[in-house]
């Protein structure tokens, strides 16, 4: 009799005391490779008790959280309600097995295993992009903007100083700020020839005759004054004159007015006609003639009677 007793003993399955009432199912049937999915569930157990799951992970799957607590009390029973996250790790049809939690009763532990979950896992990338994935692409060429840039520059301080050597050149006669080359001339003198000498070629583009008027005031200034005229804006050029005393005082912005027309004229598509170009020849003139210094004539001697 003890013996049959104790085979019937060995014959119950450990753990299955509320396996028909373990319930699991995922949020959905369709889950992401490597996205946490959310399953949920309940298990009915006697009394009081606690419930923990007792493996973390298992083939193609990691369980990221495990939670059991009480839900609601059933004839002295408890349900517990059941929260996993698990992340698959392998596509297509997968199925999470049963896994063993341990269960904690007043009378001792024993081990429940949860039902098996199916699921559907999915790629989080079409075919056609994990194809592109897994192309092994070639070194990254460095990009050729910077050295263009850099060339850009180049040609552009080439060509200014280009540009800067031929109008140096190209000045009329009599227009270099070097007193040696003035052939003894003041240099009131020099600017007027040079601007009459404009004025005498009416077949001189528009651009070159502004041009032309624009360094020979900007010459005359270097000689007059010792500036650097030749080499500075316009702003510049005005605000040197600004700070000096012996400017006359009505130079500035005489000056301004033509060189802002000069600038208009080289820069602007601006096309005075040839009668403009003898008024501006004009008025670059009377800024020569009236910041030129003035004669000092030595008073006549009273005559004896």
């Amino acid at each position: 009799m003890k013996k049959f007793l104790l085979f019937g003993l060995l014959a119950l399955p450990s753990g299955n005391a509320a396996a028909g009432s373990f319930t699991l199912a995922p949020a959905t049937s369709t889950a992401l490779l490597g996205a946490p999915v959310e399953i949920t569930g309940s298990v009915l157990v006697p009394g009081k008790a606690s419930l923990t799951l007792a493996q973390k992970s298992t083939g193609p799957f990691e369980i990221l959280e495990a939670s059991a607590v009480p839900e609601s009390e059933e004839g002295g029973k408890t349900r517990l309600r059941v929260r996993m996250k698990a992340a698959a790790f392998a596509l297509g049809s997968v199925v999470l097995p049963p896994l063993p939690w341990t269960l904690r009763t007043a009378q001792g532990e024993e081990t429940l295993m949860s039902p098996a979950v199916p699921l559907q896992v999915i790629a989080p990338y079409s075919a056609s992009e994990a194809q592109d994935i897994l192309d092994i692409r070639g070194p990254l060429s460095p990009s050729p903007w910077p050295w263009l840039l850099a060339l850009g520059l180049l040609l552009s301080a080439g060509l200014w100083a280009w540009e800067h050597r031929r109008r140096t050149l190209s000045k009329p006669a009599g227009m270099s700020a070097s007193p040696e080359e003035s052939d003894g001339r003041s240099a009131e003198e020099i600017a007027l020839d040079a601007l009459d000498a404009l004025l005498q070629d009416e077949s001189l583009p528009v651009k070159d005759f502004y041009d032309g008027v624009s360094d020979v005031l900007r010459a005359y200034l270097e000689r007059r004054y010792g500036l650097t005229a030749l080499q500075m804006t316009t702003h510049d050029l005005l605000r040197a004159l600004l700070r000096m005393e012996h400017a006359p005082a009505g130079l500035r912005p005489g000056l301004k007015s033509l060189l802002d027309r000069c600038d208009l004229a080289k820069f602007a598509r601006f096309a005075p006609s040839f009668e403009d170009r003898r008024t501006d020849a004009d008025s670059a003139k009377d800024l020569v003639r009236s910041s030129a210094p003035k004669e000092e004539h030595p008073p006549e001697e009273a005559k004896i009677a």
